[in-house]
């Protein structure tokens, strides 16, 4: 079992839904987790907030759903968990990211550590990355056209990337995570298509060689930076990458915890520090560096479960492969 497990198990409802222990929700950005891998039928909103995905409703007499928060946190927890907070702001000082960001190359390497107009640039930058349809109805199918690429059919600059990532045992003895993405579809001479996608096994190392346990949310943020590094999109001529995940951890963490966690120096409340920092660290690194250097916009877009299948399989076949160590960066050519 990981360690923040040993430290606070999910707590199953009545109904089994798996939430935190301490704060009762299914995505929680204080304690870092993500249990909506176990929701079948149920949408999170951008605020956390959990409704059908049929009739979007908190409480659902339809679908026979309650997803309504259940009051077992103590008030005086609520308060102390506020305090702490409170008294992490109080030590902030003329240094408003006190925690800085170390920006990595797609293999891990420090490059160097941002300055504050830096980081300021990521964070506004990530504060409007969370992809909205036009309607909220819209399919990808109504956006983007599937071929080679997953091209938007107003504006042939962008393009859409599926990622997904998954871990077998996932918080169990022995567990393995893989990985994939799928970034357009290869015309056979047949008339039919195959499907471009990549799948790999989680390395067990991250990008600077620590060793990290596997995990379904290391597995998402690696397919999305995987996604990211794989070839030069500008030289495609796209100017926007839309990644398409299923993951709210990924969504979320993107767009709007990060600037907390880069806030309060990479720490959450009760001094506990962020999960995955490596990982965001690289993740953020390539969004700047697109950006910066390549004039391409990367945004996230909270999709269904559903419309995720083949990242979604080819991830569960990336964790059935063997055992693979060293953080290594997948580059494609003529794909």
């Amino acid at each position: 079992m990981a360690e923040w497990q040993q430290m606070y198990p999910p707590l199953e409802l009545e109904d089994g839904t798996l939430v935190c222990s301490r704060h009762e929700k299914v995505v929680c950005p204080v304690c870092c987790v993500d249990y909506s891998f176990a929701l079948s039928d149920a949408q999170i909103l951008p605020n956390g907030t959990l409704i059908c995905r049929d009739h979007r409703r908190v409480f659902c007499h339809d679908c026979c759903v309650d997803y309504r928060p259940t009051p077992s946190v103590s008030e005086e927890e609520r308060e102390q968990d506020s305090s702490d907070e409170s008294d992490i702001v109080e030590q902030l000082d003329d240094n408003p990211f006190p925690g800085g960001l170390t920006i990595l190359d797609p293999n891990g390497h420090s490059k160097f550590n941002t300055d504050q107009a830096v980081l300021q640039s990521v964070v506004d930058m990530l504060r409007d990355a969370r992809f909205v349809p036009p309607n909220r109805r819209d399919s990808l199918e109504e956006l983007f056209k599937h071929g080679r690429r997953f091209v938007r059919k107003s504006d042939v600059r962008e393009m859409l990337i599926y990622t997904d990532g998954v871990c077998l045992n996932n918080g169990q003895p022995n567990p393995s995570a893989g990985y994939a993405f799928f970034f357009g579809l290869e015309p056979k001479a047949s008339g039919v298509y195959s499907n471009k996608v990549l799948s790999m096994r989680l390395e067990t190392e991250g990008p600077t060689g620590a060793t990290y346990n596997q995990t379904s949310n290391r597995a998402e943020l690696r397919a999305v930076i995987a996604a990211l590094a794989y070839r030069a999109w500008h030289g495609e001529g796209r100017n926007r990458v839309v990644i398409a995940t299923d993951s709210e951890y990924v969504v979320s963490g993107a767009t709007q915890w990060v600037w907390n966690w880069l806030r309060f120096g990479w720490q959450i409340v009760k001094n506990e520090p962020v999960k995955n920092r490596d990982l965001w660290e690289l993740l953020l690194s390539e969004v700047y560096y697109l950006h910066q250097d390549c004039g391409v916009q990367v945004v996230f877009w909270r999709i269904p479960r559903v419309w995720n299948a083949v990242a979604d399989g080819k991830a569960k076949e990336g964790a059935a492969l063997p055992v693979q160590q060293q953080f290594i960066t997948p580059f494609g050519n003529l794909v």
